[in-house]
């Protein structure tokens, strides 16, 4: 709805959608995902369970929001701030920030929720957030000659976010036993190095 004015139900709906997140995302810091009911995130939230309902399938749901944030906040935050630059070290920015992203704003809890086999939020080909946006640095640096590869800057894309999140996915199975950032950076830097 880029563009178009939200009526006041509109922005209600999505005041609603946020705060029924938000809420959530508290509840989990301060319980096990498996000890939260919706009835908990609707009564913390203020709204009725046929309310949560409205606005997510399941209780997982809720929290795969985290995705459209996440994409907002690439789109509005990260991307302007990387645009320019060598490549590499523009993907590197990248990779920071969304390590950073996974360990301090989304958590180890939420992460350990998010980084399952079932999501299949992890296969979609989306022309908006994040994928688009690294494809976009790479395909840069292709056209300038520092990136060389027989792959499409979209398929190297794809490839480097599933290192990522291979790299997340280890961290949640050692419960954070590593600093993440360093971590990813160092895998897309071993990456980086053979293009």
């Amino acid at each position: 709805m880029q563009g178009k004015k939200l009526n006041s139900r509109q922005v209600q709906a999505s005041q609603t959608k946020s705060k029924l997140f938000d809420c959530a995302h508290e509840l989990l810091k301060e319980k096990p995902f498996n000890d939260i009911s919706v009835r908990d995130i609707a009564e913390k939230a203020g709204v009725s369970v046929g309310a949560f309902y409205l606005y997510f399938p399941s209780k997982l749901d809720v929290f795969y929001q985290t995705y459209a944030i996440a994409d907002q906040f690439f789109e509005k935050e990260v991307a302007p701030k990387i645009a320019s630059g060598k490549a590499k070290e523009r993907i590197l920015a990248f990779f920071g920030v969304y390590a950073e992203y996974n360990s301090e704003v989304s958590g180890l809890r939420l992460a350990k929720i998010l980084y399952n086999s079932d999501n299949k939020y992890f296969n979609r080909n989306s022309k908006t957030g994040m994928l688009p946006i690294l494809s976009s640095i790479i395909e840069d640096g292709m056209s300038n000659g520092e990136i060389k590869s027989s792959f499409t800057h979209e398929k190297l894309a794809q490839y480097m976010m599933i290192a990522a999140r291979g790299c997340v996915y280890h961290w949640c199975s050692v419960d954070g036993d590593f600093l993440l950032k360093d971590e990813m950076l160092e895998i897309i830097g071993l990456m980086l190095e053979a293009l």
